[in-house]
């Protein structure tokens, strides 16, 4: 029984992955990250580096080893998270989403080192994951959650009805419209001078259009997504919005016209209260306190959120 333990003594057999890796990142650098965790556990300082060597070869970021964190996408920061975790060695690897932030090649990847894990290491892994699909190859049991109950199913009848219940139909690519409400004109930028991350980047969207920003971790999605929004300023290039700049444009205007939703939700929390955060920013634009609770009503039941609407966001 855990209860029994220490905490020291629990860590050492059991690791947790967030969710959200900067939930779990201490430190400025990666090498710094992983050795964090052997400092804790009193490693002898002549034998930390090979470690560290070893974990970031096993996870597939040994490039990385001298970057800043800050630096890093959240696939990159996903795998930090869990090179920090094997450096520790310990005997049950809990995972929480662990490929949420990855892209295809890393998640493939990061499902062949569990595999390995558990084949040629003999860690036993319990993985929390939407993403079954992908995971079908190399789980041996499925726990289902319902009801605040949890109970062992039948892992191939599951998988069978996951792939007929949750795949969508193939869409048809809708005549676009003539407004350009979007350009990306020669962006580049670069967190220092060694590191390129856009490199003359362009592209336009237009009104009514959905579009895709596809690449591996690290290539600058999220990056370009900041820039967007003039969160980050580039080195060269403009953006414009409706053929203004945004340079041009007053951050209270620009958010009339823009949004953005980070890749992890919880940083753009600041409420109490999912109706509260909803309201927020119908009150910056100074709206009658009767139309903020029509469109928060709306909105909470279009997103059937209206069970939640009092619950804390973070929960």
């Amino acid at each position: 029984n855990i209860e029994n333990k220490g905490v020291k003594a629990v860590s050492g057999e059991i690791a947790y992955m967030f969710q959200d890796p900067d939930s779990q990142l201490c430190t400025f650098t990666v090498e710094d990250e992983i050795a964090f965790g052997l400092e804790n556990i009193k490693m002898e300082p002549s034998h930390m580096d090979h470690t560290i060597n070893k974990v970031l070869k096993l996870t597939g970021i040994s490039h990385l080893k001298k970057r800043q964190l800050n630096h890093l996408s959240g696939g990159e920061k996903q795998k930090v998270a869990l090179a920090s975790i094997l450096a520790l060695d310990p005997e049950v690897i809990l995972m929480d989403e662990p490929t949420a932030n990855l892209d295809p090649k890393s998640t493939i990847e990061i499902i062949n080192l569990i595999r390995n894990l558990r084949d040629k290491f003999g860690k036993t892994i319990l993985i929390v994951e939407h993403k079954i699909n992908e995971f079908s190859e190399i789980i041996d049991d499925v726990i289902w959650f319902e009801r605040e109950q949890a109970k062992n199913i039948d892992k191939e009848s599951f998988i069978e009805s996951y792939k007929n219940e949750y795949c969508l139909p193939t869409g048809n690519k809708n005549q676009l419209n003539a407004e350009k409400v979007l350009e990306a004109k020669g962006i580049y930028f670069s967190y220092d001078k060694n590191i390129s991350v856009l490199n003359n980047v362009n592209f336009s969207l237009h009104k009514g259009e959905i579009a895709a920003i596809v690449g591996p971790n690290g290539a600058g999605k999220s990056t370009l997504s900041k820039i967007l929004m003039g969160l980050l300023k580039p080195e060269k290039g403009a953006i414009l919005v409706k053929g203004t700049n945004i340079k041009n444009i007053n951050p209270k205007d620009l958010g009339e016209h823009m949004g953005l939703v980070f890749q992890n939700p919880e940083h753009q929390f600041i409420k109490m209260t999912v109706e509260k955060e909803m309201a927020l920013s119908l009150e910056i634009r100074k709206q009658c306190p009767e139309v903020i609770k029509d469109t928060v009503d709306s909105y909470l039941f279009m997103f059937d959120l209206d069970k939640h609407r009092l619950s804390n966001p973070f929960s």
